[in-house]
């Protein structure tokens, strides 16, 4: 259950249409509360006689994520303003939404991607008409249907997509209810990006994700009984976030000592280690992981505790991801990494030789004028001028046109490459998904000029042609 607000806009009567700054007013709103709907309501009571095309006889509602009287006061300060009024409005997802599942979608986009075979079929009858305007009119058409296709597909893959901040919310919101069922004075904070993850990924964790918190909240709950000040607090933080092409969930717990020793003790018990060899501290946490570490274990609770590992540990192997523990003085830290297999990108869209690639914005740092000339080699490597530095520049690996080309200065792993690309080019935002077979193309993607495009693989490239 999240409360949203409506807020509605009126304007004094003596103000002209000309004169009201709505885009100075919309900005200021959307800069400090999400805008989630804006709807432009006429005033229906004006009658004839008293009605003047120069008047503005309608309001402004919107619908926003968060309001208060300090932004009230300050969108006041708008002179056109004659009156805010805002109230708060119970949004109820589960009453306002339908539910659909996975399977749903994939099969609604299977059936979408059957009109490129309709499309296709179609187009081979433009032979027969004679009449060059109707056969542009035909092809128009066709061009038109392949659009809605792109469109229809982008919109219903996007109901693959969680809703991060409510997701989150609701996790927020059980982990707290435990927190305060135990008494506990323990801070829980989550950290986050605006990211795009598939629901896919999400619903195979996220109850797991939830019983290792519950075990964090425990761990809380026992160095409280094992402490005599009462007024010890904890901190337990989430945080999700989106490296290169990673999901990233970090789970911090402060307040608690990890007796590494016992766990060791554990390992040796379960037969995971060999008391002849000699182990990391990490090599021996991470044993909690490993399934029979549960054999060594006599109390119940602690059983289940390890059985929550056990169980994230299997589901992020399934993911073909990797977790970490790590720890400090009186911090304890569980690192998730779990690579997305559907990439979501703002790319720069380019053409070579008739052929459409894509390049990550994300690793361009600069783009410019690129002279060839700029180009000397030393020690059998190539290196680029730029603004009076020599960086290492490297021709990708595809045909490319010679002429009218811009540099691109990108940067991966912390060094910076210069590589070229044709001048004309746009930005799109994409989705698709990853093909880990290829060290030069990370995958396809259909454009919405319904142009098919390969998605270059720059972090590869460069590993690969620098050696």
């Amino acid at each position: 259950m999240n409360e949203n607000y409506i807020v509605e806009l009126y304007f004094k009567d003596n103000i002209g249409l000309n004169d009201i700054r709505y885009q100075d007013i919309d900005k200021f709103i959307s800069e400090n509360c999400r805008i989630l709907k804006r709807d432009y309501i006429f005033n229906e009571n004006i009658s004839l006689e008293h009605y003047d095309p120069f008047k503005l006889y309608s309001y402004i509602r919107y619908e926003v994520e968060y309001f208060d009287k300090y932004l009230s006061s300050q969108i006041e300060l708008f002179e056109e303003i004659k009156m805010i009024k805002y109230k708060s409005k119970l949004n109820n997802q589960e009453s306002n939404n339908i539910n659909v599942s996975i399977d749903q979608i994939n099969h609604i986009i299977e059936k979408i991607d059957d009109m490129y075979y309709i499309r296709k079929n179609l187009n081979k009858f433009t032979k027969y008409i004679d009449n060059n305007t109707k056969r542009n009119e035909f092809l128009k058409e066709l061009k038109q249907l392949s659009t809605l296709k792109y469109d229809l597909k982008r919109e219903t893959f996007s109901l693959r997509i969680i809703d991060i901040k409510k997701e989150l919310f609701n996790i927020e919101k059980t982990i707290k209810e435990y927190i305060s069922l135990l008494g506990l004075n323990v801070k829980f904070i989550i950290n986050y990006n605006d990211i795009k993850i598939d629901k896919t990924l999400f619903d195979k964790i996220k109850e797991t994700l939830i019983d290792v918190l519950h075990n964090s909240v425990l761990s809380f709950f026992e160095s409280k009984k094992l402490n005599i000040n009462d007024e010890i607090s904890f901190l337990l933080e989430l945080i999700v976030k989106q490296e290169k092409y990673n999901l990233i969930i970090e789970i911090n717990e402060k307040g608690n000592n990890v007796d590494i020793n016992k766990i060791y003790n554990n390992a040796l018990k379960a037969k995971i280690l060999n008391v002849n060899e000699t182990y990391t501290e990490k090599d021996i946490l991470l044993t909690m992981l490993n399934k029979n570490y549960i054999n060594a274990l006599d109390d119940l609770e602690e059983k289940e505790k390890i059985m929550n590992f056990i169980k994230l540990n299997n589901i992020i192997d399934e993911l073909n991801g990797k977790i970490s523990i790590d720890t400090q003085e009186n911090l304890i830290t569980y690192l998730i990494n779990i690579p997305f297999k559907i990439l979501f990108i703002y790319g720069l869209v380019f053409t070579e030789q008739n052929k459409t690639y894509v390049i990550n914005t994300e690793y361009i740092v600069d783009t410019f004028e690129f002279n060839k000339e700029n180009i000397s080699n030393l020690n059998g490597y190539n290196y680029y001028k730029y603004k009076g530095n020599n960086i290492e520049y490297i021709k990708l690996p595809i045909d490319v046109d010679e002429e009218s080309r811009i540099g691109l200065l990108v940067k991966t792993n912390n060094k910076f490459t210069i590589i070229d690309v044709n001048k004309k080019h746009y930005f799109e935002d994409l989705f698709f998904n990853k093909n880990i077979d290829s060290k030069i193309y990370m995958g396809e993607v259909l454009l919405k000029s319904v142009k098919k495009a390969k998605i270059l693989n720059i972090e590869s490239i460069i590993d690969m042609l620098k050696g």
